[in-house]
C-alpha cells in the first residue's frame, strides 16, 4: 500500500473517530438537559450552547433535531444488546442461553441509563409526536432483528415473518416491563441472577404460549 493511501486512511479514521466523539458528546448534552428541563423545553439551540460543537454540526448529524438524537441514542442502546454475540448465539438454536444473554445484558444497560430512560418515559407521555415516532422504531428495530435472524439460521426462515416480528416485540417488550419495575420503581428480586433466571423462565413459557396458539 503507497503512503499516499496510507495517508487517506489515517484521515479516514481520524474523521469517525471525531465523528463518534461528537455525537457522544451530543448524547451526554442531551441527556443531562433532559433531565432537568424536560423534552418539550429543551432544544438543539440549548445543546450548542453547552456542547463544544456547533448548532450547524448537530443538524448536520441529526437534520431532524431533538427528536432524531433520541432516536439515535436509544437505536445506540439497542446494539448494546442485540449485537454480533447476540446473532452468533442465535445461529445455535439454544434459546434459554440465548435469553439469558439478552435479559443479563438489558438488566445492565438498562441499570446504566436508568436516568436516561426514565426521562425519554416522560418525553414520551409528554409529546404524541415522539410517542409516535418510537413505536415505529421499535417496530423497524424488531423488522431488522428477525430478518437477520432469519438470514443466519434456517429454522427462523421457516417462521412467518409477520408472526415472528409480533413475538420479538412482545418478548422484548415483557423483558423491558419487568426491568423497569425492578430498578426504577420497586425491587422484586434480591439479586441479577434472581430476575435472569425468573425472565429466562418466564420468556420460555411465553414462546411455548405463542407456538401453541399460532
Amino acid at each position: 500500500m503507497s503512503n499516499a493511501h496510507l495517508l487517506i486512511n489515517m484521515e479516514q479514521k481520524k474523521f469517525i473517530r471525531n465523528k463518534e466523539e461528537k455525537i457522544e458528546i451530543i448524547y451526554e448534552t442531551f441527556l443531562n438537559l433532559l433531565k432537568d428541563k424536560g423534552y418539550n423545553n429543551l432544544s438543539t439551540n440549548h445543546i450548542a450552547e453547552i456542547a463544544p460543537i456547533s448548532l450547524g454540526t448537530i443538524y448536520r448529524y441529526f437534520p431532524e433535531g431533538k427528536a432524531a438524537i433520541i432516536k439515535g441514542y436509544f437505536e445506540h442502546i439497542k446494539e448494546k444488546i442485540i449485537d454480533e454475540e447476540f446473532f452468533e448465539l442465535a445461529s445455535e438454536n439454544d434459546l434459554s442461553k440465548l435469553f439469558k444473554l439478552i435479559i443479563s445484558k438489558h438488566l445492565k444497560v438498562y441499570r446504566n441509563n436508568l436516568e436516561a430512560f426514565l426521562a425519554y418515559e416522560q418525553a414520551l407521555l409528554s409529546n404524541k409526536e415522539l410517542f409516535k415516532n418510537h413505536r415505529i422504531s421499535v417496530y423497524e428495530f424488531a423488522k431488522e432483528t428477525v430478518k437477520k435472524l432469519r438470514e443466519g439460521n434456517e429454522a427462523y426462515r421457516n417462521l412467518p415473518e409477520e408472526r415472528f416480528i409480533e413475538s420479538f416485540l412482545l418478548i422484548y417488550n415483557l423483558i423491558e416491563a419487568i426491568t423497569h419495575r425492578h430498578l426504577a420503581i420497586i425491587p422484586m428480586f434480591k439479586s441479577d441472577d434472581e430476575i435472569i433466571k425468573f425472565l429466562t423462565k418466564l420468556v420460555m413459557f411465553s414462546i411455548q404460549y405463542l407456538r401453541d396458539s399460532s
